[in-house]
């Protein structure tokens, strides 16, 4: 992901903060709050120190359903939540990001989703259904990446992008609207 001339990154069930360091470390000028439960905030806390990185990570401890959240974000990340996680509360979760962004703001879902409907997707796609469907919640499953564009769309976002990864895992990328000109 090219995040030049992004400022700020919310990273929403960020858990230990690994992509949040990784992008910070990439882009110097880029500053994130990883909002997370205590237990993955421990380990996120000791890989932001290791990585010299607690000046420009900070650590929200909360519900990302309900902490308050600033505005001014230019980048929202969702990594790993939309599999987990009932239709319903994915779609609460992208209002609550979007409310979150700048006008013209970058938002990244990166998750287990469909999108590469080849064979070996296919039946990768299959026993990760089961997986979390077991593990999780009989709610969560691996998402169709056209059905998370149009949740991500109903909560008002546009330009949806689906990008397959050459691992199992996929990206839906999305603009919050620029503001309007008069």
């Amino acid at each position: 992901m090219n995040l030049a001339g992004k400022r700020q990154l919310l990273d929403l069930g960020g858990g230990a903060a690994s992509y949040s360091t990784a992008f910070c470390a990439a882009n110097p000028q880029l500053r994130a709050v990883v909002v997370d439960q205590e237990e993955p905030l421990a380990l996120a806390r000791e890989l932001v120190d290791e990585q010299g990185l607690g000046d420009r990570i900070s650590l929200l401890q909360g519900d990302f359903n309900t902490v308050e959240l600033e505005r001014d974000f230019d980048v929202v990340l969702i990594s790993g939540v939309v599999l987990v996680k009932p239709p319903e509360q994915c779609r609460f979760l992208f209002r609550r990001a979007i409310d979150a962004l700048v006008a013209g703001g970058l938002m990244i879902v990166q998750d287990f989703m469909r999108v590469d409907h080849s064979p070996q997707r296919q039946f990768m796609d299959i026993l990760m259904d089961l997986y979390v469907l077991i593990a999780f919640d009989p709610g969560a499953g691996d998402r169709d990446g056209q059905k998370v564009a149009d949740w991500l769309e109903t909560a008002g976002f546009e330009n949806t992008r689906l990008v397959p990864l050459p691992n199992h895992l996929a990206l839906v990328l999305a603009d919050k609207p620029a503001a309007l000109t008069l």
